[in-house]
């Protein structure tokens, strides 16, 4: 096809794209969908194969300037910001409504449980408050079963993905994110183009660099992660 440019998305599958690009005349660039912060939540360790490869592509492309800085500096030169682009919307958020809005897959590393267990400390004294989630994932019927035990079937609901996602940006004011890691957090992102108020955690990469601290939003220290109003 007399291909150019081939651009791998994360290097977590580098080695399978150097070995099919041998031979060939091409640029083989690297988007990172992620910040390389997740190793400190996974099992996998940071210096693998696949990361050490990196030497060998063209360029690099991350979501934030910031996530330069956790590659080593011999290859700070070939990396570039590339953000996801989000457009503002002319419909904005009720900030009057009483509902905290979360979305995105229900796995661990989005950390759900830590986002209903806050919530569930504040509902007595806030009763006419709601926590809505939208997703799916394997962790369903876990958070369910949370949501049970702790009594609050009636104040925090899972809802399924859909399309009129935006409708919910609409009818809510805040958006709470309690991920361990981002690469650009999309969901929080749109938002904020509503004009929603995020609360996430202060190190949580990508989280700390769309929330501007007691601006838009709030961050929440990782070690309390109790915020009071």
């Amino acid at each position: 096809h007399k291909v150019d440019q081939i651009i791998c998305f994360t290097h977590g599958i580098l080695a399978r794209f150097l070995l099919a690009n041998l031979g060939l005349n091409t640029t083989l660039v690297c988007s990172e969908r992620n910040s390389i912060s997740m190793y400190k939540h996974t099992t996998q360790k940071k210096w693998n194969v696949n990361f050490m490869l990196l030497i060998f592509v063209k360029k690099i492309t991350v979501q934030f300037d910031a996530y330069k800085y956790d590659y080593p500096i011999w290859l700070r030169h070939k990396i570039f910001t590339v953000n996801n682009p989000i457009f503002y919307h002319l419909e904005s958020a009720d900030l009057s409504s009483k509902n905290i809005l979360a979305v995105g897959r229900l796995a661990t590393q989005k950390q759900y449980h830590i986002l209903i267990e806050a919530f569930a400390l504040v509902a007595k004294d806030w009763p006419d408050w709601q926590l809505k989630i939208i997703g799916e994932g394997h962790l369903k019927l876990e958070l369910l079963d949370l949501i049970k035990t702790l009594k609050l079937d009636g104040s925090v609901m899972i809802i399924p993905p859909s399309k009129l996602v935006e409708n919910h940006y609409q009818t809510s004011s805040i958006f709470a994110i309690s991920s361990q890691w981002e690469g650009f957090p999309n969901a929080l992102a749109e938002a904020m183009s509503f004009g929603m108020l995020g609360v996430g955690f202060d190190q949580t990469a990508g989280v700390s660099d769309l929330i501007s601290n007691g601006k838009n939003g709030i961050w929440c220290n990782t070690k309390c992660w109790l915020v009071t109003f």
